[in-house]
């Protein structure tokens, strides 16, 4: 291949642009600065490569960009004065590219590096077009006719802008490597028909995720982190993967007597009487709750927003794998009253389908899944340390916990202060108090809720004893 390089600081307004001539007539081309080209055509042939070399590259014509390949780590800038530019077919572009401006009109191109819609501008798909690098939209994301994919590969997916125009984004390799890949943004997803996580990926939200697209569809793993992906009412709910974190269902009185999906289609909510809340939120975690270990390793903690009185029916998806040991033909629905865990019954269940259901729900809270078993609290370890003012264990120190039915039982402190209490039931609320000899304390009590292991319940001592 020959290697040539565009230099200088002129003008560009050819016709055509053309790199190489097809094989065994084929061009390496690099750009030793800036350019820009006004021009009806690009086209870069087969075996043929025109490298950014860290360049810009900007096409402000009315450019179609059809085969080969741009290489190199630069920027690719669509900025057409008029026109609406086209990428086409068997066009691969590894740097990154943006569209500053216009519309540019896509099909069939791959994508390799970060990919970038500029606000006011559009990116308009005339057939499916593969990213696999970071995407970023802040103007708009559409199609040119019929429905289109916008198969998503890469990192981080993020829509500040609108998805309109019947574009389905598919998130995931498809048959390729599994991904870990992030999705973000505050924009608009009103014109896409679908969301798609691929079996294939494992995407997690970066912030506060509102889809009020045609329809969600997870075949993988979806996590929201400490963020809410809301969904209004009247979006359907689609594919066998899973949701994990805080699913939020917004405008429920607009979908009466509806079927809301929360995390999985075989996780729902259905008000069957009563005034419906304005919203719910569904928390799902995958480990069994605290004070309740043997139930499955599911915990759906459920909290409504205005409405009742109501009834509804609940329904509560698991994995075989989350089983816990319990047997799936005794399975039932329990919820926590603030206090204990209670069992609530079972109206239906299916154990391929892997779902228990309860017809009869007036009051939310935790929930979970278990057998008929009452839970029994787990035993853990209460310790910490006792100081003086200057730092130093104190010896001998009797330590008091008190249990919430009254009970006592003490400890003395080692050589070095430290005191430990063992088999502490778990999900209860205790007393701990300190004494020791010629030593006071500005807080003798510490009351702890105690879910698990507790380390590091210190006390220190305000002052040294004088002599």
């Amino acid at each position: 291949p020959r290697g040539q390089f565009i230099a200088g600081t002129g003008s560009w307004t050819p016709v055509n642009v053309t790199i190489g001539s097809g094989p065994p007539s084929t061009a390496n081309v690099t750009l030793q600065d800036d350019v820009t080209f006004f021009s009806n055509q690009l086209v870069t042939t087969t075996g043929s490569f025109l490298n950014t070399g860290g360049k810009t590259l900007t096409l402000t014509g009315p450019m179609n960009s059809f085969g080969g390949r741009i290489t190199g780590t630069g920027l690719v800038r669509m900025q057409p004065v008029s026109g609406s530019p086209r990428l086409g077919t068997n066009l691969i572009v590894d740097p990154a590219v943006e569209i500053a401006s216009g519309t540019a009109r896509v099909i069939g191109t791959i994508f390799n590096g970060k990919l970038t819609i500029a606000s006011g501008a559009a990116l308009s798909l005339l057939g499916a077009v593969e990213a696999n690098g970071d995407f970023e939209n802040n103007g708009t994301l559409t199609v040119f006719s019929d429905g289109q994919m916008f198969n998503f590969k890469g990192g981080t997916f993020t829509n500040n802008g609108f998805i309109t125009g019947n574009v389905a984004v598919n998130m995931g390799s498809f048959f390729g490597p599994p991904l870990v890949q992030n999705l973000a943004g505050t924009g608009s997803w009103a014109g896409s028909p679908r969301l798609l996580i691929d079996s294939l990926s494992t995407t997690t939200l970066l912030n506060d995720l509102n889809y009020n697209g045609g329809n969600l569809f997870v075949q993988g793993r979806l996590n929201t982190g400490a963020f809410t992906l809301s969904l209004p009412c009247n979006v359907p709910w689609g594919g066998t993967g899973d949701v994990i974190g805080n699913i939020r269902r917004t405008n429920l009185a607009a979908c009466p007597g509806a079927v809301f999906a929360f995390g999985n289609p075989f996780t729902t909510i259905q008000f069957t009487s009563g005034i419906p809340p304005t919203d719910i939120t569904v928390n799902v975690g995958l480990s069994a709750p605290a004070g309740f270990p043997g139930a499955t390793n599911r915990t759906y903690i459920i909290t409504p927003t205005g409405g009742g009185p109501y009834t509804a029916t609940l329904r509560l998806h698991y994995l075989d794998s989350e089983l816990n040991g319990n047997a799936e033909s005794t399975l039932q629905l329990w919820r926590n009253n603030g206090t204990n865990w209670t069992p609530q019954g079972v109206s239906n269940r299916n154990t391929t389908q892997n779902w228990v259901e309860y017809d009869n729900v007036t009051q939310f809270s935790p929930w979970t899944v278990s057998g008929p078993n009452a839970p029994t609290a787990a035993s853990v370890a209460v310790g910490g340390r006792v100081t003086n003012s200057n730092g130093g264990g104190i010896r001998n120190a009797i330590v008091t916990l008190t249990a919430p039915n009254g009970s006592t039982r003490q400890v003395r402190t080692g050589a070095f202060g430290y005191y430990r209490f063992e088999g502490v039931q778990a999900g209860e609320t205790y007393i701990i108090g300190i004494t020791a000899k010629r030593f006071t304390f500005g807080q003798p009590t510490i009351v702890i809720a105690v879910l698990d292991e507790v380390t590091g319940l210190d006390f220190t001592a305000e002052q040294l004893p004088s002599n």
